[in-house]
């Protein structure tokens, strides 16, 4: 067991009663089951931020009152999150995806990253099983850090999901473009232009290839790419 994990455990006074038992795959950030002499444990290594982050919003949650069924933050610190471990009913992560996105739809951006924090904890903690769940929880959560103006976190979600998706269909699915343009609609709104246009490029020629002529999903990225020029004074290429 990590050290650092292992001393985390010790002040918090839980003492391991076996290894360490993975969950998830490799789509997740790396994620663990641990039995201890008080229960047992779920167990996550991230970067520090981003556990900080997750912690705080889990903690809100529970206080909040959430009719979620929250797990409490038992340990953090050196990279790790310790949280108590629930058997989550079978909606769980999809519930809470539900209750962001409706929270996102009524204007309320940081209520909703609290929301999709526990979606993303619940597919992780459900391994394999929650697969499914972990990238509408992903996405969810993006579109509310970029609502926030924090446009880097929010790119980095859209990548992970995007990262899940192509491990488990394919780069050449349609839900690859999809979260593709949601990427380059965030390169954008950082002023990452020319990798935005790199992207609008190749998702227009690649639809191209499988949708009709004047298709609204065509058009409208046609449409945004055109946009972005002219916002350049390319208005020519436009």
């Amino acid at each position: 067991m990590d050290r650092r994990l292992a001393t985390l455990l010790e002040t918090r006074g839980l003492s391991p009663q076996g290894a360490l038992r993975p969950l998830g795959g490799g789509d997740m950030a790396a994620v663990y089951w641990l039995e201890t002499d008080q229960g047992a444990v779920v167990a996550k290594q991230d970067d520090a931020q981003r556990l900080a982050g997750e912690a705080d919003g889990l903690r809100a949650l529970r206080e909040a009152g959430s009719s979620l069924r929250v797990p409490e933050v038992l340990a953090l610190g050196d990279g790790w999150l310790v949280l108590e471990a629930l058997v989550s009913g079978s909606r769980s992560p999809r519930f809470a995806s539900a209750l962001g996105e409706a929270l996102l739809a009524a204007g309320r951006p940081s209520e909703a990253g609290k929301a999709f924090t526990m979606a993303i904890h619940a597919a992780e903690a459900g391994g394999k099983d929650r697969r499914d769940d972990l990238v509408p929880a992903l996405l969810g959560m993006a579109r509310s850090r970029a609502a926030q103006l924090r446009g880097a976190e929010a790119l980095a979600l859209a990548e992970r999901a995007l990262g899940a998706v192509e491990e488990r269909v394919g780069p050449a699915h349609p839900q690859c473009g999809a979260i593709r343009v949601l990427i380059a609609d965030l390169l954008t709104s950082q002023q990452r232009l020319a990798e935005a246009e790199r992207i609008y490029r190749d998702e227009i020629r690649a639809r191209q290839e499988r949708l009709p002529s004047g298709t609204p999903a065509l058009e409208f990225l046609k449409l945004a790419l055109a946009e972005m020029l002219a916002s350049q004074g390319r208005s020519v290429e436009a």
